[in-house]
């Protein structure tokens, strides 16, 4: 997929967004996971997008340092 919040020095490490999941959205699909989209940035930031079945919802994550314990809000 294109994605227009890349800025030129980011780096995608794992899309698993299949087109599929927006023509007939399913929250029982299997394409759904809680590994969506990684994305890092310079300076040890990270963007994380996954899907949690648990509240029914994506979740976005920015993590620093690779600190997940502490997500920065």
């Amino acid at each position: 997929m294109v994605y227009n919040f890349l800025s030129d020095d980011a780096v995608v490490e794992y899309d698993n967004f299949d087109e599929e999941i927006f023509k007939n959205f399913n929250a029982e699909s299997d394409l759904l996971t809680e590994d969506m989209l990684c994305v890092t940035y310079p300076k040890n930031f990270m963007l994380d997008v996954g899907w949690y079945r648990g509240i029914n919802s994506f979740i976005i994550f920015v993590i620093y340092n690779q600190d997940w314990e502490t997500p920065i809000e």
